[in-house]
């Protein structure tokens, strides 16, 4: 005979209150998981919607250049106009000034054929000179004043 409670029911009892215990500290043990792990989420989530607003901001930086973009292809635009009519303008100009230089051309080998002319006439004046003077000397002819 034992005084006291026997083993097996000691260890019976003692089970039956480590149980209680137990499960206490698994769910303890799985709310402090479930706590971690949501605040991971939510940090994470808090992370994801900073990246979502430096992009945002970074979309409307683009948008902004585009629109600046936009308008400076735009001024492009009625500058190459300008520069098409300049161009026009310019080759009418180009067009007609080759016809100028056609006709001066003509005119310089005019010229040049008229100093020709001159040259030879220049060259005779000797000759005229001197048959001048011949046809004053000459007894046929002394009595008409020859200019």
């Amino acid at each position: 005979m034992m005084i006291g409670p026997s083993k097996q029911e000691g260890t019976g009892r003692q089970s039956a209150v480590w149980v209680p215990i137990v499960s206490v500290l698994v769910v303890i043990a799985a709310v402090a998981f479930a706590v971690y792990f949501a605040g991971r989420a939510l940090s994470d989530l808090n992370a994801m919607e900073a990246d979502m607003n430096r992009m945002s901001e970074r979309v409307g930086t683009l948008e902004a250049m585009n629109r600046q973009i936009g308008t400076a292809v735009g001024q492009m635009q009625q500058m190459n106009a300008h520069l098409g009519a300049t161009n026009r303008t310019l080759d009418n100009a180009n067009g007609r000034l080759a016809t100028t230089d056609a006709t001066l051309s003509r005119m310089s080998a005019d010229v040049g054929t008229m100093a020709r002319g001159i040259r030879s006439i220049d060259l005779m004046r000797s000759d005229i000179d001197m048959m001048t003077r011949k046809i004053g000397n000459s007894f046929l002819f002394r009595g008409v004043k020859v200019k």
